[in-house]
Order: structure tokens, then C-alpha cells, then sequence
């Protein structure tokens, strides 16, 4: 969907203030709504996550021998993972 330009410059401060934090909150959502979208079609994936982290973190698979660093999370950040259901 297209983002509408609209010109606010001589609108108050406070009106540029609040439809700049409306457009973040519209942008989030619709985020959200990809990613809704996202999860409800793999229907037979198990979806779990990993986070918020409070502390930088690496990831790590573990493989027969050794342990490969596959992801590093941030404060903060959050890992959707999901596992196909047998």
C-alpha cells in the first residue's frame, strides 16, 4: 500500500508531533499484520520465540562435532522460530 504524501509543515508543532507518532504506530501494525499473515499460512509450523533479550547473545547450532554461531541477538531484540510439525 501506497503511503499517502501529504504536506504538514504548516500545521503546530504539536499536530506534526502527534501524526509522525500516528504514522510510526500505523507503520508497526501493518508490520504486524505481514507478519500475522506470515504465520497463519505455514499452518503446520510451530512457531516459538526467543527474547526480548536483556544482554547481547550469540546463537549457536550444534552440530555432531562442533558448534557453528548461526545469529547474534541484541539487546532488546526478539527470534521468531518456527518447527515444521511431524
Amino acid at each position: 500500500m501506497a503511503k499517502a504524501k501529504r504536506n504538514i509543515t504548516k500545521l503546530p508543532k504539536w499536530v506534526q508531533k502527534i501524526l509522525a507518532e500516528k504514522d510510526g504506530e500505523i507503520e508497526r501494525l501493518q508490520g504486524l499484520r505481514k507478519l500475522h499473515g506470515f504465520l497463519t499460512a505455514h499452518k503446520d509450523v510451530e512457531w516459538f520465540c526467543i527474547g526480548p533479550v536483556k544482554e547481547d547473545m550469540t546463537l549457536f547450532q550444534l552440530q555432531n562435532n562442533h558448534a557453528h554461531a548461526i545469529c547474534f541477538l541484541g539487546e532488546g531484540d526478539v527470534l521468531f522460530v518456527g518447527r515444521k510439525n511431524s
